[in-house]
């Protein structure tokens, strides 16, 4: 991930993901979400499929 992204990304915080979920990203050092992860994440959280 490139240090612009982080700057302006969105945490994997700011969503209701499941535990294991969180530790796996925890476990790949991820903290912020790509923008079109940030964009999609709402939809697919809300049971839509983005595909």
């Amino acid at each position: 991930m490139t240090e612009e992204v982080e700057k302006q990304g969105v945490s994997f915080d700011k969503f209701p993901l499941e535990q294991p979920l969180r530790d796996a990203i925890d476990k790949l050092g991820f903290e912020y979400c790509t923008p079109i992860q940030a964009e999609s994440l709402v939809y697919t959280l809300e049971g839509h499929d983005v595909t």
